[in-house]
């Protein structure tokens, strides 16, 4: 989840996130919200984590993460200084 109006962090980031972690899933773009959203509208956050948990099914059993290699996945971060 990314917020569209954040002063700091273009949503190019979260497209960059997506690319670069293995098995994100696609990105939810909330219009307008900024850097903190979940505090401004605790509610879209709520209704896609509630349809996130949903479905995906959760083996208990693996909880490993593999990050081998993945910065080299989705090219480098999106530096907008």
């Amino acid at each position: 989840m990314w917020g569209t109006g954040d002063e700091f962090f273009g949503v190019e980031w979260a497209r960059w996130l997506a690319a670069t972690i293995p098995g994100a899933r696609s990105i939810v773009e909330v219009d307008g919200a900024r850097l903190f959203f979940p505090l401004e509208r605790p509610e879209v956050l709520n209704r896609e984590l509630r349809a996130l948990w949903t479905e995906v099914p959760v083996d208990a059993g693996d909880r490993s993460i593999s990050t081998a290699g993945s910065f080299r996945q989705g090219g480098s971060p999106p530096y907008t200084g």
